[in-house]
């Protein structure tokens, strides 16, 4: 909070206590903050000052002509003064699909319930397959775990890697073959499976049937 009403300040500051700050690398650090938030708004965004902490290293007036402010020089930290409403203005050029995206990604990835390791793992499979080898040492590097205490958390929830990724693959394979027209080849290729024999055999144990009488008659929507 600045102490001025509507106004926030955003400071800059990484170096300990007792020691100066580099001069010239605070000016380019706050500068770059400061085209990195006109470049998320997509212009102007109500700068009202800036603060620098030592003496310029070039005219006043080629500061405030890049800042677009007034800016004041011996001050006690590195500051851009905001206005408070800055955080509700929309990005420039969002992409909303794109952004459903993200937070859909974000969240499942997120522990969704409690510590519990199972469903990130279940996230990170659904998110490989189609894209690259749903193996337990790539979801295990996603998740920042070694595979062995992967292996040892899923256990202790009662669960195991190959269950999951099982689980994951029917569901894929129900929505590739009730919703779509992908060849069967591709689809065995979308779910991590080596050829179209291996999904045929993995559609009849799942539900007894091969992919085309599951795509010609349907499934049971308990199956």
């Amino acid at each position: 909070p600045d102490g001025v009403r509507g106004v926030e300040a955003l400071r800059y500051d990484v170096t300990p206590p007792g020691v100066d700050p580099p001069r010239q690398g605070t000016d380019l650090s706050l500068g770059s903050l400061h085209r990195s938030i006109r470049s998320l708004a997509g212009g102007g965004y109500g700068l009202r000052t800036v603060d620098l902490p030592g003496r310029p290293v070039a005219p006043r007036a080629a500061y405030e002509d890049f800042f677009g402010a007034r800016v004041r020089f011996g001050r006690p930290a590195a500051l851009l003064r905001l206005p408070s409403s800055l955080g509700a203005l929309p990005l420039a050029g969002r992409d909303e699909s794109v952004r459903r995206m993200a937070l859909d990604f974000l969240d499942r990835q997120a522990p969704v319930d409690g510590d519990r390791v199972a469903p990130r793992v279940r996230g990170a499979v659904d998110q490989l397959l189609g894209t690259a080898s749903p193996e337990v040492g790539a979801v295990a590097r996603l998740l920042d775990l070694h595979p062995r205490t992967l292996q040892r958390r899923l256990a202790a929830e009662g669960t195991t890697f190959a269950a999951i990724l099982d689980d994951a693959r029917r569901a894929a394979a129900r929505r590739y073959l009730l919703t779509t027209d992908l060849p069967l080849a591709q689809v065995a290729g979308l779910l991590g499976l080596s050829e179209q024999a291996v999904l045929t055999r993995a559609c009849r144990r799942w539900w007894d049937r091969t992919p085309r009488d599951v795509r010609r008659h349907g499934l049971d929507p308990a199956s």
